[in-house]
């Protein structure tokens, strides 16, 4: 074994003595006398030791071509992948394709130069994102009633239609309110519900190539710090063209430094709702999956139920994990609403109702209460005149035992549906219970 002692005769000069240390009576005895020598004050030392500042480097572009069409001499490459462009000219692009060099006419892709960012962390509480969605008639109340969350997520970026045009919704106050709060802003893109326009958008290189041109713009001019990708409604089929998607609106977003999460359903055989995800493939590509936790009974339904029972919530959880989702990437969904239910079996009717509309309603009915066990909620009964209704009661008990268990579990913070269909008792029953 080696022992190296560094021994300053003065602020520049360094001697350094390396002693092989064995069981000869002399290498110890060295060994002690050197340690024992007087330290020496070295004036330079601070100096020496402190480390230059070096400004961080400026945002340097760099451009990306979409393949809208089919490349002559790079085969393998589809139409609407995404590629590093390496040299442009006004006719040609070139990219680095299996080791070889390959220039592309211009007119067979789409450019996209971005300037390259840092991305910044997610505040958290106990470790947990909180994540609130929100409506666009309620911009400017963000952060006015003292929400503390992590990101605000309002619903302002629509697809308009099937060539890819989005319609900007977004209030600039909404984001000044939101980043003065220390909140990050990840405007919602929805797809309109409407699946035949989503599949012509979505097999469409042109169309595609529109929606990310647009949707760079609104991030780039309103400073917001990420996206969260909201498709719904579509067909199974569409699921690996939305993957696809995907890809190529995180590679734009990640090399600004930005953030993009993706709304997912529950596992289920439903083909317009469970089956037109292709989770764990998403999961590899956005920084959050946003699983929809809600609406496990809803208007129409041949049974009345909660909008989402404690156990289901969990339960859908675990599945969508067991697909191969890293539980840290998933933001468990939670309701700020209910349902107020009326019928008979086989003929159930029921509306929504937001927290505050719940409150009222018990506060001005006379109530029977009971414990369902199956939900892990209350249920309260009433009467209206001649009709019965009934009601799940999502409660700051409830609200608090969702995050807590969701987050005790493993997985990485809760999502609101929505904000403005709750109040701050009811965000603060949410961060009581982050962190399990």
């Amino acid at each position: 074994m080696n022992d190296k002692l560094v021994y300053r005769l003065s602020g520049v000069i360094t001697l350094t003595l390396l002693l092989a240390v064995s069981s000869s009576s002399r290498a110890y005895p060295l060994v002690e006398s050197a340690r024992a020598l007087p330290a020496r004050p070295l004036e330079l030392t601070g100096r020496q030791m402190q480390k230059a500042i070096v400004p961080p480097p400026a945002p340097q572009s760099v451009t990306y071509a979409l393949i809208t069409s089919r490349l002559q001499n790079a085969p393998a490459v589809q139409t609407n992948t995404l590629v590093s462009v390496t040299a442009t000219t006004a006719q040609t692009f070139t990219f680095q394709n299996a080791g070889q060099t390959v220039t592309e006419p211009l007119t067979d892709a789409r450019l996209f130069t971005v300037m390259t960012g840092t991305r910044q962390p997610v505040k958290k509480f106990n470790g947990e994102i909180v994540l609130g969605f929100d409506d666009p008639y309620s911009l400017t109340d963000t952060g006015s009633a003292g929400y503390p969350i992590s990101v605000y997520a309002p619903m302002v970026y629509n697809v308009t239609s099937q060539n890819g045009a989005v319609s900007d919704q977004l209030s600039t106050q909404a984001v000044q309110i939101a980043h003065a709060h220390g909140e990050q802003v990840w405007p919602i893109v929805d797809s309109g519900f409407n699946p035949a326009r989503t599949t012509a958008l979505l097999e469409s290189p042109t169309a595609q190539a529109n929606l990310l041109s647009a949707i760079l713009s609104d991030v780039t001019r309103d400073h917001v710090d990420g996206i969260n990708l909201d498709f719904e409604d579509m067909i199974p089929s569409d699921a690996p063209r939305l993957t696809q998607l995907t890809e190529n609106l995180a590679t734009l977003l990640h090399a600004m430094g930005k953030t993009i999460s993706v709304d997912v359903s529950v596992p289920s055989s439903d083909p317009n709702w469970g089956l037109v995800y292709n989770r764990p493939a998403l999961a590899a590509i956005a920084d959050n999956l946003v699983v929809m936790t809600y609406d496990e009974y809803y208007a129409g339904d041949a049974f009345s139920g909660p909008v989402a029972g404690i156990p289901w919530m969990m339960q859908e959880l675990q599945k969508t994990a067991q697909e191969g989702v890293p539980k840290a990437k998933i933001l468990a969904g939670i309701p700020f609403y209910t349902r107020l239910w009326s019928g008979t079996p086989g003929n159930f009717s029921s509306v929504a109702l937001s927290l505050p509309q719940e409150a009222s309603i018990q506060d001005s009915h006379p109530a029977s209460l009971r414990n369902d066990p199956n939900s892990g909620m209350t249920v309260d009964t009433f009467h209206a005149g001649t009709t019965t209704q009934w009601m799940w009661l999502e409660t700051t008990s409830t609200l608090q035992k969702r995050a807590a268990l969701a987050t005790a579990a493993g997985y990485g913070g809760v999502a609101v549906w929505q904000l403005g269909l709750g109040n701050a008792s009811d965000v603060s029953a949410i961060l009581s219970g982050v962190g399990g």
